[in-house]
């Protein structure tokens, strides 16, 4: 038998929003925040030049056990939220 502590849990979160769609979230772990916003320019450089059509956001946001802490926004072009979450989980998964 032993007594409960829990821990500070140091992670990423993700809150990925678009014009008039449905907001969406991941929790990323095992990382830092730096690694998180580098691999998102890196991912979606291709989104990343103004044009016309669909525009979403991605906010990366560093938070341990709770309290939130440093946070950066990536703007993306001609992409839908969904089909951020899609290609994140295919690619980290």
């Amino acid at each position: 038998m032993r007594i409960h502590k829990p821990e500070k849990l140091e992670l990423i979160r993700l809150t990925i929003k678009g014009n008039s769609q449905p907001t969406e979230y991941l929790n990323i772990i095992n990382t830092n925040h730096k690694e998180v916003v580098e691999f998102l320019v890196k991912e979606f450089s291709e989104y990343s030049f103004k044009g016309k059509g669909f525009i979403s956001t991605i906010d990366s946001r560093y938070c341990l056990g709770g309290e939130n802490g440093k946070s950066q926004r990536v703007t993306l072009y001609g992409i839908k939220p969904q089909e951020i979450v899609k290609i994140l989980t295919e690619k980290i998964n």
